[in-house]
């Protein structure tokens, strides 16, 4: 068993994309969670060193509260893109929202937050293991994780981005290692 802990490396690896299609925002200091069916938020982790044919035990995203918010009322769902090698964030429209998503998914629904707290997504491996069983995985690529939110601006979940500085969005991934072409889960 392996653990991989990964944060977010570059302006362009998160993203908000508010009432989609439509420009995202790779600059903000915060990613907001909310904004119904239309609001995309998109994580992209550098380097994946993940093995081909790896069992994915566990995958969550560690975040760090931008604001206190209680309760946070707006669910999310998360996917990984479904592509071998994710490319990094655009300002093209729609460049979150159009993103080919996996079949799997995992329902989120964010707890209240205090301020500068951390707190974890919901597991979302089922998604994970989908990108790392495509025939063109190969260990060191790059994953997206994509956040399709429901709800309004109250009372949403806010976590700090890789433009503010610190407090970076982290992947924390546990896998089975791969011997002689078999995932060996212990």
């Amino acid at each position: 068993m392996a653990d991989l802990n990964i944060s977010i490396i570059a302006s362009s690896d998160d993203a908000e994309e508010p009432s989609a299609p439509a420009v995202p925002n790779l600059t903000s200091s915060d990613l907001d969670f909310y904004g119904g069916p239309n609001e995309n938020v998109g994580l992209r982790f550098q380097n994946a060193t993940i093995p081909a044919g790896a069992t994915i035990l566990t995958a969550v995203i560690r975040f760090t509260a931008h604001n206190s918010r209680s309760p946070v009322l707006h669910p999310q769902t998360i996917y990984c893109q479904d592509v071998d090698d994710a490319p990094t964030f655009t300002t093209d429209s729609g460049n979150v929202s159009t993103r080919n998503k996996t079949n799997a998914s995992a329902n989120w629904q964010p707890s209240a937050t205090t301020a500068e707290a951390q707190f974890d997504t919901a597991d979302f491996a089922a998604a994970l293991q989908e990108v790392i069983d495509r025939p063109g995985w190969a260990s060191g690529q790059d994953v997206a994780v994509l956040f399709v939110g429901a709800g309004s601006e109250d009372n949403a979940a806010d976590a700090w981005a890789f433009d503010h500085g610190s407090d970076v969005p982290q992947i924390r991934i546990t896998y089975g290692e791969v011997t002689a072409g078999y995932a060996l889960v212990f």
